[in-house]
């Protein structure tokens, strides 16, 4: 799978795409990413890629002339294109999902108000990551790229996406301790130190359900 990001601030990804487990899959190349500054793709000298909205109105507009050469230029035949956007589709497990299963993801950062109209028709989906409005697309972009990298299974072993969150509904995933037994007076539940799997897989279902 191979995954680019078209930004006006490509240098926040950087530490990202170093990092954790997305970080040691790249480096071993079982999946492709790169972020791209979205001025790379002007043509005049101030690398200009936001004006005023026609009709007026405060804030900028992406302008659609850098973000079409940009989708011309990176776009593949099995292109699929996202645009972060805050009005978008909310980000699901399912979404997420069905993302991975792309071979090209090509995602573009919104930034101020949003993007000229006319780039709506190079883009698949809408995608957001809440009800709330950020400075841009680029922690949305980072969410959804783990999100669906996850879903590769030479990066995650599918068993691990199939029994957590949101794999059987909305419910919760059921509580987990660790080493000490006991801190502050509260002690692990002693069905999870039984040994009785049966036991713990009932213990877990149901306090999965009452959370």
């Amino acid at each position: 799978m191979r995954i680019d990001v078209v930004t006006i601030f490509p240098e926040l990804f950087e530490p990202f795409f170093e990092s954790g487990l997305l970080g040691k899959s790249i480096k071993e190349g079982k999946i492709e990413v790169q972020a791209h500054d979205l001025r790379t793709f002007t043509r005049d000298k101030h690398r200009q890629v936001d004006d005023y909205p026609f009709g007026g109105g405060r804030g900028m507009i992406l302008m659609i002339e850098p973000l079409y050469r940009a989708w011309e230029t990176l776009k593949q035949d099995n292109t699929f294109t996202i645009l972060m956007s805050a009005g978008g589709k909310l980000l699901t497990k399912t979404r997420a999902a069905r993302f991975s299963r792309h071979d090209h993801l090509l995602i573009f950062c919104g930034r101020y108000e949003g993007v000229d109209q006319r780039f709506l028709d190079c883009v698949d989906a809408e995608v957001s990551i809440g009800k709330y409005v950020l400075f841009g697309g680029e922690i949305p972009a980072m969410a959804l790229i783990e999100s669906a990298a996850r879903f590769i299974p030479e990066i995650l072993d599918p068993e691990v996406t199939a029994n957590e969150t949101y794999s059987k509904g909305p419910q919760r995933d059921f509580p987990q301790f660790t080493r000490p037994r006991e801190f502050g007076g509260i002690s692990v539940p002693s069905v999870l130190l039984s040994g009785n799997h049966a036991k713990i897989d009932k213990w877990r279902e149901e306090n999965s359900e009452r959370i």
